[in-house]
């Protein structure tokens, strides 16, 4: 008559193994990757009738924009909006040179 101590242990079941994915399922990854950038970089352009667009081709120009000039000419809602999309989205992309004009003002311009 066998007793406990003499039956044999069972060894504990091991963990199950990782799977490695299959070559089909990484190239679907591989293609799905340039999608999800196209859609990113389309989100990240700028609208061509945006007012940062009219704002840099006005300040493009020869003779550049003040900031009373952008503002009516534009439809900002303030001058202050003016001043702070220069100083953000448009100086994120261009180098804006300010000179003082005794005229005009402060009269912005973008390098070329």
């Amino acid at each position: 008559m066998a007793t406990k101590t003499d039956e044999t242990k069972i060894a504990p079941a091991a963990a199950p193994k990782a799977i490695k994915p299959t070559k089909a399922k990484a190239k679907a990854k591989a293609k799905a990757k340039p999608k999800a950038k196209a859609k990113a970089a389309a989100k990240s352009a700028p609208k061509k009738d945006s007012l940062v667009d009219k704002l840099i081709a006005l300040m493009s120009s020869a003779k550049g924009c003040t900031n009373e000039e952008a503002f009516k000419t534009l439809g900002f809602k303030t001058a202050q909006s003016v001043r702070g999309t220069i100083n953000g989205p448009v100086k994120k992309r261009h180098k804006v040179v300010v000179e003082r004009d005794e005229k005009r003002g402060n009269v912005y311009r973008i390098k070329k």
